[in-house]
């Protein structure tokens, strides 16, 4: 006799996410399925991990059940998962800490450049590969020799510093003792460094370093632009080689602190400042103007007195050399205490997140003597393309938190 038709096997649920677990006290939604076994009851088969039980119920999990959530799950709650807003020290939850950022930075080294090179080699978030001298704030020789202290007070006299241009391009050079004190230092009579500049001129370092590793050197300037000025002479596509260029320079606002209208880096030497402008473009270089620092860098009586009280060597270092420049705000610039340009240009390229407005804009450099420096700026429809970045506030609390914290650290060994 022919034998009845085999009974197909039950179809199981096709593979994809667990189906929604139902609500607490709700009806199950289980299309007519048999209720799972009581607990303690006889049970089948433990179902794979990462598939759904063949009944299509969902699990009950063995661990202990999730702390609900406040409100949606959606993709930013996902990406803010692994990494805090702002990490002092960029980490992952679950890898090895993100590599520093390779440094090559410029410096005419005054009070406010020592602490801005504090920033960058004690803060975790640089990783200082040379520091370039120029004349400025100090002549060059004295630059070197602070540049070697500050980076001695962070535990990094490994890096090296180099000696470059002694004066401005076509111009005589002008200090600012009257700013820095005659050290630059704040007139401390600080002991002289261990280490001492290394052999290279610092216009060949600039190009050296980043022929080796091209598009991998952020390039931060805290100067008057001669060496960088030098460089793009002698290698026109200079800013091509390096992954950004920040620059402490300029007052978009006309507000300046050595004239009228224009901010010492950019009038020391202003014929550097326009060779640098002419080979820019907005998406390699930035610039962060004295304005930023007079509206988010002002380091107030409080702040001072808080510097002074963290006792620890970098602290009493950034707060004693700055002595000098408290006078300069209280008779000359009105504020309300010393600003820190420098320190907060740093600051921006080692975590350009606490930018909260810039701009891009055309920028002209004025070298008439009336002018001298100053910043004119093409913001018309019909102005020709932007070769800048021009930074114009940022995150004041972000700034300071990452300066105290730095110097609150004891100095690496």
């Amino acid at each position: 006799p022919p034998r009845p038709p085999a009974t197909p096997p039950p179809a199981h649920p096709p593979r994809g996410p667990h189906p929604p677990r139902p609500l607490p006290g709700g009806p199950p939604d289980d299309g007519g399925a048999p209720p799972a076994p009581a607990r303690g009851g006889p049970r089948g088969p433990r179902p794979h991990p990462f598939t759904p039980s063949h009944d299509g119920a969902a699990r009950r999990p063995r661990r202990a059940p999730r702390r609900p959530r406040k409100g949606p799950r959606d993709a930013t709650a996902r990406r803010t998962l692994a990494v805090p807003a702002r990490p002092r020290t960029v980490t992952c939850r679950k890898g090895p800490a993100m590599p520093a950022l390779p440094l090559i930075i410029d410096t005419d080294t005054g009070s406010d450049d020592a602490v801005a090179l504090l920033l960058a080699a004690a803060s975790g978030l640089g990783d200082v590969r040379a520091v370039t001298t120029v004349a400025g704030n100090v002549p060059v020789t004295v630059a070197a020799r602070n540049a070697l202290i500050s980076l001695e007070t962070a535990g990094r006299t490994d890096i090296p510093v180099h000696l470059g241009c002694g004066g401005p391009m076509l111009r005589a050079a002008s200090g600012a003792t009257e700013v820095h004190g005659e050290d630059g230092m704040g007139d401390n009579d600080l002991p002289d460094p261990s280490a001492t500049p290394r052999d290279g001129h610092a216009v060949e370092a600039l190009l050296s370093h980043p022929r080796r590793h091209p598009g991998e050197l952020t390039l931060v300037t805290l100067a008057p632009l001669t060496n960088i000025a030098a460089a793009l002479l002698i290698d026109p596509e200079l800013f091509t080689r390096y992954r950004h260029v920040y620059c402490m320079a300029g007052a978009p606002d006309l507000a300046g602190n050595v004239s009228p209208t224009a901010e010492f880096n950019v009038w020391a030497d202003p014929e550097a400042a326009r060779i640098v402008t002419r080979a820019a473009t907005a998406d390699k270089v930035t610039w962060i103007g004295w304005d930023v620092s007079r509206k988010d860098a002002v380091m107030s009586p409080a702040d001072q007195q808080r510097l002074a009280e963290l006792g620890t060597p970098m602290a009493t270092f950034a707060h004693r050399i700055n002595r000098t420049v408290a006078e300069f705000a209280r008779t000359v610039t009105g504020l309300a205490g010393y600003d820190l340009p420098d320190p907060i240009a740093m600051a921006v390229a080692l975590d350009p997140g606490l930018v909260t407005e810039q701009e891009r804009a055309h920028v002209e450099i004025s070298l008439a003597d009336e002018t001298r420096g100053q910043m004119v700026i093409d913001r018309r429809l019909v102005a020709p393309p932007a070769n800048l970045t021009l930074v114009r506030r940022v995150d004041e609390a972000g700034f300071k938190k990452l300066l105290f914290d730095t110097v609150a650290a004891p100095a690496p060994r």
